[in-house]
């Protein structure tokens, strides 16, 4: 479903029980070797405001439904791996929450952190100062995200999923991007030419 968070396909099951409002619980795993992601944070959009869970040490997590209605996944992040951070109101997991019915088995990926060196330039030649913004592959960056300046050789260091595109703005508002393909994560070095 998407590079950065995935609801794995046939793992949920949804039920009816007893409980007054909806539940969603799942559990949140490592893209590559799905291993439980302890103290992940995944933040739910609800009628415009947030409501914050953790993973617990086996990477579970549940989410109790406040009131009937559409919960977004707005913000899935743990340290050491890649957050799923789309633009706000944009995150196309949606959970829809009825009275009594239970929807367990969720699971959503996180992708390990990759650092890149990323190189910004113009003919060849350094530029120092240049933010570098990482646009996740399914959707624009979220306002808030976060972003990395370029030092006197005109490198940073910073981490992407493959296939996201590295943006560079310079500070006289001169922009290039190139994307995290194969021959880039090989290598773990990207070229930004203004």
């Amino acid at each position: 479903l998407l590079p950065d968070a995935t609801l794995a396909d046939g793992a949920a099951e949804l039920e009816s029980d007893g409980a007054e409002m909806g539940v969603l619980a799942g559990a949140v795993l490592d893209a590559l070797t799905r291993a439980p992601i302890p103290g992940a944070e995944i933040v739910f959009e609800f009628e415009g405001g947030a409501i914050t869970e953790r993973s617990g040490k086996d990477g579970g997590f549940l989410l109790s439904a406040e009131a009937p209605g559409f919960y977004r996944l707005a913000r899935l992040e743990a340290p050491g791996y890649v957050p799923y951070a789309p633009q706000w109101g944009q995150s196309p997991v949606v959970y829809r929450a009825t009275e009594r019915t239970r929807l367990r088995g969720v699971e959503l990926f996180l992708s390990p952190e990759m650092l890149y060196t990323g190189r910004v330039e113009e003919g060849g030649e350094p530029v120092a100062g240049a933010e570098l913004q990482v646009i996740p592959r399914n959707g624009a960056a979220s306002m808030d995200a976060k972003r990395w300046s370029t030092d006197d050789r005109g490198k940073a260091r910073l981490p992407a999923p493959e296939w996201s595109t590295i943006r560079a703005i310079a500070s006289d508002g001169r922009e290039g991007s190139a994307l995290v393909d194969f021959k880039v994560a090989a290598r773990k070095e990207v070229t930004i030419e203004l």
